[in-house]
């Protein structure tokens, strides 16, 4: 998808799950930093970034699968996204937001949900405990420094 393409979709919504990315448009979906009234919706002053959840690696092996989910921000609806040591993913980078863990394996699919100011993250994994069979996963999502992050189930 073209840049142009890409801002035209963008700008009809802040959400797009098209090629397994999710974007997410922050500042419509409340202000986690405290700057603002949380009910305000202003994309262009709340927050000023733009956040990018891109699943990485082999997705659908069970317990195989080696999927993960990496992040990048940008102040630019249409990039460059950038991880946290500043590399832009179009360009390899991307900072490991959730990966692999013990029995949860291969997490994709990022989804976020705002419940009256309480972040949720959503995604699938494949559970080693019960031969790999693929589960959801719903864990509260905190914002610390501008970059998500989540707590312990």
């Amino acid at each position: 998808m073209n840049r142009n393409k890409l801002k035209f979709e963008l700008q009809r919504s802040c959400w797009s799950s098209s090629f397994s990315l999710l974007f997410i448009c922050l500042s419509a979906l409340a202000d986690p930093f405290g700057k603002r009234d949380a009910r305000v919706h202003d994309p262009s002053t709340i927050v000023n970034f733009h956040y990018l959840f891109v699943n990485w690696d082999r997705c659908c092996r069970g317990t195989n699968s080696t999927y993960n989910i990496r992040i990048g921000r940008s102040r630019e609806i249409t990039g460059p996204y950038l991880d946290k040591d500043g590399k832009d993913l179009a360009q390899g980078g991307g900072t490991l937001f959730l990966g692999s863990d013990g029995p949860f394996i291969g997490p994709g699919h990022a989804g976020i949900f705002d419940e009256d100011g309480h972040f949720w993250f959503s995604c699938h994994f494949y559970d080693g405990t019960q031969r790999g069979a693929s589960t959801l996963a719903i864990r509260p999502l905190r914002w610390t420094n501008g970059w998500p992050a989540l707590d312990n189930p």
